[in-house]
């Protein structure tokens, strides 16, 4: 399942979302337009087959940074394959939902935003060579606590540390003791029945 540790990204907009029946009294959501740099490992995460399909170890045109002294390697697929010269930026259609987005405010802990039960679509991919992709993503919560916004809104077109995080699976299933019953005797087809009673009568 996808997540993401820290990461630096960039907060491309931060746009208010209401629902048409929202009380007075109920907050309004938040939508934030995310964009980050990522080692094209992280494709996996979407489709096992979508890295080699944009990624190859030698291509055509090789990552003239390639084994140069000093310069780690990203990938160990980090050139672009034809088909990932070509495609441009890929729009993948997948909602991912339930999950925590905090972003560091540089304060400390206990000074970090926290966005829960966020929504994560409107995903795309653009490969990049040399290993990596850029990730625009967007994360949507439809509940802000009093004052987040003014926070996320200065926000708008900086640099941030974020994480995102998955929901919490229950990995326990339930053993069902209920001692089954045995299967009912099978039954002997009609016509057998009727032949047999013939050959006894003879």
């Amino acid at each position: 399942m996808f997540s993401l540790p820290m990461t630096k990204m960039k907060v491309l907009d931060v746009v208010v979302l209401s629902r048409k029946n929202r009380q007075p009294d109920e907050n309004p959501g938040v939508k934030l337009i995310l964009q980050m740099s990522l080692p094209n490992h992280i494709l996996i995460e979407f489709d096992p087959y979508l890295r080699g399909f944009l990624f190859t170890k030698e291509g055509a045109e090789p990552n003239p940074q390639r084994g140069l002294d000093g310069v780690p390697a990203i990938s160990d697929l980090p050139d672009l394959t034809h088909a990932g010269a070509k495609v441009g930026t890929i729009k993948w259609l997948e909602e991912l939902t339930g999950y925590e987005l905090v972003i560091d405010h540089g304060l400390g802990g206990k000074r970090n935003i926290s966005l829960d039960d966020c929504k994560l679509d409107g995903w795309r991919f653009t490969p990049k060579g040399g290993g990596s992709a850029t990730v625009k993503v967007n994360v949507e919560s439809m509940s802000m606590r009093e004052g987040v916004f003014d926070k996320l809104a200065k926000l708008k077109s900086t640099e941030i540390q974020c994480r995102m995080t998955p929901p919490e699976v229950d990995q326990q299933q339930e053993i069902d003791d209920t001692p089954r019953s045995p299967p009912p005797p099978a039954q002997k087809d009609a016509t057998d029945e009727f032949i047999a009673r013939n050959k006894k009568a003879h």
